[in-house]
């Protein structure tokens, strides 16, 4: 894969994707991660935010710290 391309966002320079691994967040950044319903964060991405990013176990919708969960698993998409 070659060099990102740039953008700008607010006048804030931000390349044109994400790394494929994420050390550290900027002030203004929010990590997104599917999860459950539950908000149980034991494994993969989920536990990245718990561990990295100040989600809270027990909620599994929303804004905590800079994460956002979006639930996947247990959600009820049709009612």
């Amino acid at each position: 894969m070659g060099e990102a391309p740039m953008r700008a966002y607010y006048d804030i320079e931000r390349s044109g994707y994400t790394p494929d691994f994420i050390s550290e967040l900027k002030a203004d950044e929010v990590f997104v991660f599917g999860g459950n319903l539950a908000g149980m964060h034991r494994d993969g991405t989920e536990y990245v935010a718990f561990r990295q990013s100040g989600t809270v176990m027990g909620c599994g919708v929303g804004l905590r710290g800079q994460s956002y969960a979006i639930p996947g698993v247990g959600a009820n998409w049709l009612s």
